[in-house]
């Protein structure tokens, strides 16, 4: 007996690209987080909390308030030290997150 496929599996077959753009979407919401929390603490903390956030690469849009937050010193402001990292892809990113080198990817 042949298995019935639901829309969302025939859909995710015939288009790949669906689950990465979700990937970017939790990505970009990850980030967003880690922004706002960072935003919303009344006083900084005594001790810079270090906070290691990969990139897949370079120049990704989803990192951008991340990059912002870095080069304007509003993750210092707040007691967090942002270090951000740049892979070759999504394979290394994925290495260095179960190598425990990065926090956030």
């Amino acid at each position: 007996m042949a298995a019935r496929r639901s829309a969302a599996d025939k859909s995710a077959a015939e288009n790949p690209g669906v689950s990465r753009g979700r990937t970017r979407i939790a990505t970009l919401a990850l980030v967003g987080a880690v922004v706002i929390g960072a935003l919303a603490a009344g006083t900084a903390a005594q001790a810079q909390t270090k906070i290691r956030v990969g990139k897949a690469q370079a120049q990704t849009f989803a990192f951008i308030p991340a990059d912002v937050g870095a080069e304007t010193g509003l993750f210092k402001q707040r007691g967090l030290d942002l270090e951000i990292a740049s892979f070759a892809g999504d394979a290394r990113l994925l290495q260095a997150l179960a190598a425990d080198a990065i926090d956030i990817a």
